[in-house]
């Protein structure tokens, strides 16, 4: 295996470093003659991309929150999660495997979007690498952006909290230093360590990064338990926009070059699990996989468990003809006719992160 020095140097395969540098902010990017982010943003805001990042969560978030009939008709097309991730309280379910699909899959999207940065002459120092350290609330290079009104008085209030100086001292360190201790890790399952980080860091992070997009944030009555009306049951284009990235729903996120950041600092604590486990010795320097046991990406599989390449992962999605993006779109619909969506704010509601604790998780 290439190691990641070799391959900063030969730059020739995909691994897990970073698309923006730790002590660089992505203005100064932005700034740059070529912009491999803007063509990964591009490519991660394809309405296939956006389709098959949001159905993933989707499906597996509220499966047991759907019907029988939603659940029949998602199973026909291929997008039942043979292992959901909450029960229909949004408990967390830690120990059925599903944590660690969530690993799987974005590691997948990480080497994803690193061949997308190779392929638009990104540097080996641009391809995407987590946070070393979760930035301080005085970070100049990543500020958290201010608090702004959400759909409810209620998440209005948590995106407060979340943006808390308080909140990053009582609740984010906490979890930061949780998550990175040799003996919780040693202590928890691939799995569960996955289930525990997606549910609690993972969605805070998102919110506190987050921006009120200048289109404002997309409305969807799925969000509230209701069914949508006919004019609203497919996702309208016009949320398609590379513009809108809002890093607080499953839909836009992955067009948000922060959203690697966030998940180059998830996929960095696989790394630290396997040294704690004996898996490899030695620091962060190859690209060892763990023995991945579940590996759920949706209806396309990849042909080798422990390589998981973009094409194998939205790529067969966002560049797939008129016959997959109708399928794309049919699951959506008969996921949204059931009006149980769920996003990281009701999510926060039901699980109680913006207070910091977390009391309902199930061991099965």
């Amino acid at each position: 295996m290439l190691s990641r020095r070799d391959f900063g140097k030969a730059v020739a395969a995909v691994t897990t470093s970073a698309l923006i540098p730790a002590n660089t902010s992505y203005a100064a990017f932005a700034q740059a003659p070529a912009d491999p982010y803007g063509v990964l943003a591009r490519e991660m805001a394809s309405r296939g991309h956006r389709l098959h990042h949001y159905l993933w969560h989707q499906s597996r978030n509220n499966w047991h929150r759907f019907n029988d009939a939603t659940r029949a008709a998602l199973k026909k097309l291929q997008w039942a999660p043979p292992r959901p991730s909450q029960l229909a309280d949004m408990t967390i379910l830690t120990g059925n495997g599903s944590g660690e699909d969530f690993l799987f899959m974005h590691r997948g999207m990480v080497r994803e979007a690193n061949e997308i940065l190779v392929q638009a002459g990104a540097a080996p120092n641009q391809l995407v690498n987590g946070w070393a350290r979760l930035p301080e609330p005085s970070d100049k290079a990543f500020p958290v952006p201010a608090p702004y009104e959400h759909l409810t008085p209620a998440w209005t209030e948590i995106v407060r909290v979340i943006k808390s100086d308080e909140y990053y001292e009582k609740k984010l360190l906490f979890w930061e230093r949780l998550y990175r201790d040799p003996d919780i890790l040693r202590s928890v399952s691939l799995a569960e360590l996955g289930a525990r980080m997606e549910f609690t860091i993972h969605d805070a992070m998102h919110m506190r990064w987050s921006a009120r997009p200048a289109m404002g944030i997309r409305p969807d009555p799925t969000f509230f338990d209701r069914p949508p009306s006919a004019d609203e049951l497919d996702i309208d284009s016009r949320w398609d926009v590379v513009e809108y990235n809002f890093l607080g729903e499953e839909y836009s996120a992955q067009a948000n070059p922060i959203f690697w950041k966030i998940h180059g600092w998830v996929d960095d604590r696989i790394s630290d699990w396997m040294i704690v486990h004996g898996v490899r010795l030695g620091m962060h320097t190859g690209m060892d996989e763990p023995d991945w046991k579940y590996k759920w990406v949706g209806p396309v599989a990849p042909s080798d468990g422990t390589s998981l390449t973009s094409r194998s992962l939205h790529m067969a999605h966002a560049a797939a003809g008129p016959p997959e993006l109708t399928r794309l779109e049919e699951a959506v619909r008969v996921l949204r006719q059931s009006g149980k969506t769920s996003n990281f704010l009701n999510r926060a509601s039901a699980l109680g992160i913006a207070g910091g604790s977390v009391s309902k998780e199930d061991k099965r």
